[in-house]
């Protein structure tokens, strides 16, 4: 392999990342709300990249950090380059920032089964298996009795920081969500409501236009344990699978 040169991103890079992202057969995008364009750009992604000459061989792209939790979001990968290789180099590249941002442990689905045969030699190990739960109009749940105490009405700004303890209370790094994520997440769904009592946030839910989609990402409540929305028994996989591996980081991650 020629020789590859490593750097941070710029914004004069956006449109060989979008390019490398639209024509690669190796591309992982797992992004919740918003498009790579906009993503790239937002305060705190840390994004390497490997040139060779003016020819962009690959990149990475990881969540600012949260508890000390971190998503790789985007890769991207040149066909005219050795993946593995050009995916080692990046990985030991962005080692630096990483630690100086105080992360921790790094997460990835993978949603194209390209990359997990990469993910071992980065130090990455599987750890489970996720099931995104689906309902149909046909089998919908009836409805709960009516608590008196309980007011479900749409989220408005203020609750915004109820909102983001209520997720963090309810799910561990790396499944928490920030004050950004909820922030895109209330711009994008059809509704957004909030379970009040007492006047305080005890539950949300972010519901999308395809009825019945609810996805356990997006979704907190105080009261349901995390463990609700994740299965670590039999691995049923669907299409696309969905296996979720964390990074067991030199630097002070210990296993969960």
């Amino acid at each position: 392999m020629s020789t590859l040169t490593l750097v941070p991103y710029h914004r004069k890079h956006r449109t060989a990342i979008l390019n490398l992202l639209y024509y690669s057969q190796r591309a992982h995008v797992h992004l919740d709300w918003e498009r790579p364009g906009q993503w790239v750009e937002r305060e705190g992604v840390q994004l390497m990249l490997a040139w060779e000459g003016n020819h962009l061989a690959g990149f990475i792209g990881l969540t600012p950090p949260l508890n000390g939790a971190s998503w790789l979001r985007l890769v991207g990968l040149s066909s005219r380059h050795d993946g593995q290789s050009v995916l080692n180099m990046l990985w030991q590249g962005i080692q630096p920032n990483l630690q100086k941002s105080g992360i921790e442990q790094v997460a990835v689905l993978v949603i194209h089964h390209w990359l997990e045969p990469l993910l071992p030699q980065l130090g990455f190990r599987y750890k489970e298996d996720v099931v995104t739960l689906y309902r149909s109009e046909e089998t919908d749940m009836p409805l709960p009795e009516t608590n008196s105490s309980l007011v479900i009405q749409p989220a408005y700004t203020e609750h915004l920081s109820q909102i983001v303890s209520v997720d963090n209370a309810a799910f561990p790094a790396p499944w928490q969500m920030s004050a950004s994520d909820m922030h895109q997440a209330r711009r994008q769904a059809s509704q957004y409501m909030v379970a009040l009592s007492n006047n305080r946030v005890g539950g949300f839910p972010d519901q999308h236009p395809s009825p019945g989609y609810w996805p356990f990402g997006a979704t907190g409540c105080a009261s349901v344990d995390a463990g609700a929305w994740r299965w670590d028994g039999p691995r049923h996989r669907h299409d696309p699978a969905l296996a979720a591996v964390r990074y067991q980081s030199h630097y002070g991650e210990h296993p969960a």
